[in-house]
């Protein structure tokens, strides 16, 4: 009793260490999303300012804000406003692949943590089966027998409480 009642321990713990881990993997992920929501839509914005410009001046200022490579031409206005439109639409697909990554990776973890307490000896099923063969006379029979975990009791999740 006293031996199962240190596993139940152990396990307790290195669930809680799971936990912490895994909420800080969350809490960095998270944050990381929401400055790419950040960035998303500062692209938006200049996005929506080089399509509704008609000004040199404002080509070279998104261009800065941006960090684009594509520098504007003078003289060559309708192309260098299609290039910079063109490598903003680029960022923002690149940024909505990352967006997605991030959310998935975030679902993940939340999913990880959901399971993060089940019993590790039933695997959540709240019971053992015991196998074995006896032999009878010339006759071997396969044995089952089905008991209720005693880690967990039964519940298939290891509690807190």
């Amino acid at each position: 009793m006293n031996d199962e009642y240190g596993k139940l321990a152990d396990v307790r713990e290195r669930i809680r260490l799971k936990l912490k881990e895994l909420e800080e993997q969350e809490a960095y992920l998270t944050n990381m999303l929401e400055g790419l929501k950040s960035y998303i839509v500062h692209v938006q914005g200049l996005l929506e300012k080089v399509k509704n410009s008609s000004s040199f001046q404002v080509l070279e200022e998104v261009r800065r804000l941006g960090d684009l490579k594509t520098r504007p031409k003078q003289g060559f206005f309708k192309m260098s406003k299609y290039a910079i439109e063109k490598e903003l639409e680029e960022k923002l697909r690149e940024a909505e692949k990352e967006q997605e990554e991030l959310v998935s990776k975030i679902e993940t973890i939340k999913q990880k943590k959901e399971d993060a307490n089940v019993c590790p000896d039933c695997m959540g099923q709240g019971k053992i089966i015991e196998k074995w063969y006896e032999r009878e006379d010339r006759i071997i029979r396969p044995m089952i027998r089905v008991k209720r975990c005693s880690l967990c009791g039964g519940k298939g999740r290891i509690s807190f409480s």
